[in-house]
């Protein structure tokens, strides 16, 4: 396995068996304090969210089965340049990116 494939891009948090998500969206943020900003906006009543890291690889296999990730700037940033050292090219052709909302960066492969 290519060692960039283990490479830390950021944080998501699930609660249970579910995931914060921005729409349809994985929400993944560069480091934990980011993650901890979302998570205190969220209601009272929100049962406790668990952050966990996601890898490189885990997001590339996530978008190869269909998953769909909203990045923060940063972790958006690192994912876009270490795929693309990896050979995963994320560009108009073979994904959706949407970057309507100002904070999130959307990605999802084509089908």
């Amino acid at each position: 396995m290519s060692k960039l494939l283990t490479k830390v891009i950021g944080y998501f948090a699930v609660n249970n068996h579910t995931v914060l998500c921005e729409g349809e969206a994985c929400v993944i943020t560069s480091n934990q304090s980011a993650m901890n900003r979302l998570l205190n906006d969220l209601p009272q009543e929100s049962h406790p969210y668990e952050k966990r890291k996601t890898t490189l690889g885990q997001l590339i296999e996530g978008l190869s089965q269909g998953a769909e990730y909203a990045f923060d700037k940063d972790s958006y940033m690192s994912f876009k340049s270490l795929s693309e050292k990896h050979g995963f090219l994320v560009s108009e052709k073979n994904t959706n990116i949407d970057t309507s909302d100002h904070v999130f960066t959307t990605v999802r492969m084509f089908e």
